[in-house]
């Protein structure tokens, strides 16, 4: 009797291992804990004023004379966005309109943005892994402003925005 319930385990550790085997041969994934953490869809940046990138926006301000380094000249520093004042200005820049200096602009239209300065990628592939060359520009995102229509003031001419002359 003994001998018949060992017999019987083996026999059922041998099934297992043979049903394991076979539904591996399926061609179905098998997944990993890996595949189950990754998202299912890619993660898309923000931009500066909490809506979702291309969400239709009104902004308002003067355009940014500091002209520091990191404030591209062309960049509006916004006090209000879609009737709200903001507790702080944030500048940003403006891709498809030439601001006048001094003058209040309210812009309708939509953020926008890209990478900028050096991937990661490149500095390991030329430098080796870990590597962290000295650069003036950090790998970061930049969002910016495409303007769909001008409500003030009423002689700003728009151009046609860097993106859509890449097309």
């Amino acid at each position: 009797m003994k001998r018949n319930k060992i017999s019987l385990l083996a026999v059922a550790m041998v099934l297992l291992c043979f049903v394991g085997a076979l539904s591996s041969l399926s061609g179905e994934p098998q997944a990993t804990k890996q595949a189950v953490e990754l998202p299912l869809v890619p993660q898309q940046p923000g931009g500066y004023f909490g809506e979702i990138l291309g969400t239709l926006q009104t902004i308002e301000g003067v355009m940014d004379e500091r002209h520091v380094r990191i404030v591209p000249s062309n960049s509006l520093l916004v006090d209000t966005v879609n009737g709200k004042k903001l507790t702080r200005p944030i500048p940003i820049e403006v891709r498809n309109a030439k601001l006048p200096a001094k003058a209040r602009c309210v812009l309708k239209g939509y953020e926008l943005g890209e990478m900028n300065g050096q991937a990661p990628a490149v500095d390991e592939l030329e430098f080796g892994k870990g590597a962290q060359p000295l650069r003036q520009l950090v790998w970061h995102w930049r969002p910016y402003f495409v303007t769909l229509a001008v409500v003030e003031p009423a002689d700003l001419k728009l151009t046609v925005p860097r993106d859509v002359e890449k097309r």
